[in-house]
């Protein structure tokens, strides 16, 4: 077969293209995501949630904030993860269980070294539950930084932990509701026993 000039030209161009596609199918977009995102929990239990980066490159710095529903959860405590390699620098931010507020994690490594690539926990937070209800985790200011301190693109995704009941208190609660419907019922009937009857003069 006889290649022309132009068919050259499009044949490395599809190369490329496809070249491109199996590199961006193979790694992924740079995401930071919480995990576990569903977490089921009783009050006074408590629950680890990691912050992690996964499909980076040449990731050299990050931050971002979280917030939960307070009332609900309290935040404990945040620890520096392994991604970004012992020697980095780590600042486990401001907790507020006031607020539901976890404010200015931020991560580094420290002199003129390459950023890491790849997936792995930025940081650990741990919450402990405190009364039933839903609380949303969510990601903010996320900031990633690669080793020359431009931006990488990088979206987040949050999680959710819910607190339950503790099955003793659920049984307590069923057993009052049963309670409570047998005494309706006793009222009703000793009402409709004295109910005077209507006698014609």
């Amino acid at each position: 077969m006889k290649w022309t000039v132009e068919g050259l030209a499009i044949r490395a161009a599809r190369v490329t293209l496809f070249t491109a596609v199996a590199l961006t199918t193979g790694y992924g977009a740079p995401l930071l995501s919480l995990e576990p995102t569903s977490s089921t929990v009783t009050p006074g239990g408590t629950v680890l949630i990691t912050v992690g980066a996964t499909g980076t490159t040449n990731l050299y710095a990050f931050q971002f904030d979280i917030s939960f529903v307070p009332g609900v959860l309290a935040a404990q405590a945040v620890s520096q993860g392994t991604f970004l390699g012992e020697t980095a620098a780590f600042v486990p931010g401001r907790i507020d269980n006031s607020t539901g507020t976890i404010q200015m994690t931020i991560g580094t490594r420290v002199g003129q070294v390459p950023g890491v690539s790849g997936d792995g926990p930025l940081a650990e937070i741990s919450f402990r539950a405190l009364a039933p209800g839903p609380s949303p985790l969510t990601l903010s200011h996320v900031t990633l930084l690669d080793s020359q301190l431009q931006e990488i693109i990088a979206p987040g995704t949050g999680a959710s932990i819910t607190v339950v009941p503790e099955p003793a208190a659920v049984a307590l609660l069923a057993v009052g509701m049963a309670g409570l419907a047998t005494w309706s019922r006793s009222c009703r009937k000793r009402r409709n026993a004295v109910k005077p009857r209507y006698t014609p003069s």
